[in-house]
């Protein structure tokens, strides 16, 4: 069997994000890519090719969960995981204006955290964490135990839930409207030139419940529409500073 195939990834130290937006993209474990769709494609080929599952992180430089997350990937409990089961490729949102093509193309409506970690099935291109995946926004919190244990529980697409593709209309509008409210303060967020500064802080803390609700709604609603067939009631979310 071929060997498993991982980008190339220099773990940094993890020391403060420097203030200007080029270092924060280029000082740390994600890597300075302009072509998320072809490094994912790559990880998805190569997992086909080893009959593996494609493990797509999108994570920033500036981020200590995403850096924390890299951490615990390249300890020993989650490697011989990974190197069982799994293609890795890191994606680097940068200040936002990245990753979204990803989170799209796996039929996320936006990514809602950094980091963000997909487990896909490359024959079928399905997400097979998608009902849990928003467990990793905390990535810092975790060890690398539990990350290996996550690994493991989700090293097979049989242990996915499968996610519903009929009735959807209701959750997709919701969800569309919700992902734009997200992007809008992304672009709010990613125009700071300081992410340690006073204002980033303020707006990234208040676009946090949005986030953090949307990314256990949005899979809830789902789960309960393939148990039940209807979408229910769907949440809504308080105005944003900036609406």
């Amino acid at each position: 069997m071929r060997q498993p195939f991982f980008l190339v990834v220099f773990l940094c130290s993890f020391a403060a994000a420097c203030a200007t937006g080029a270092n924060r993209i280029e000082a740390g474990p994600f890597p300075d890519t302009y072509n998320e769709t072809a490094d994912v494609s790559a990880a998805l080929e190569a997992a086909k090719a080893s009959d593996h599952l494609a493990l797509i992180v999108l994570g920033a430089n500036w981020c200590h969960d995403s850096k924390a997350l890299v951490a615990a990937l390249d300890d020993p409990l989650a490697k011989t995981v990974i190197e069982a089961h799994f293609e890795t490729v890191l994606i680097n949102v940068g200040n936002f204006e990245r990753g979204f093509t990803t989170a799209q193309r796996f039929g996320l409506p936006i990514y809602m955290h950094t980091p963000t970690l997909l487990i896909v099935d490359p024959e079928t291109g399905k997400v097979v964490n998608w009902d849990d995946h928003y467990i990793f926004r905390d990535a810092y919190q975790l060890s690398a135990e539990e990350v290996a244990d996550y690994l493991t529980a989700h090293s097979s697409p049989e242990n996915g839930v499968p996610q519903p593709t009929e009735g959807l209309e209701a959750i997709d509008a919701w969800a569309a409207q919700t992902a734009a409210r997200i992007r809008v303060g992304y672009q709010k967020i990613g125009a700071y030139e300081d992410f340690d500064g006073e204002e980033f802080l303020a707006d990234w803390k208040a676009l946090k419940p949005l986030r953090y609700n949307f990314s256990e709604d949005y899979p809830a609603a789902l789960l309960r529409l393939q148990e039940t067939g209807e979408a229910g009631e769907l949440p809504s979310y308080e105005a944003l500073p900036w609406e």
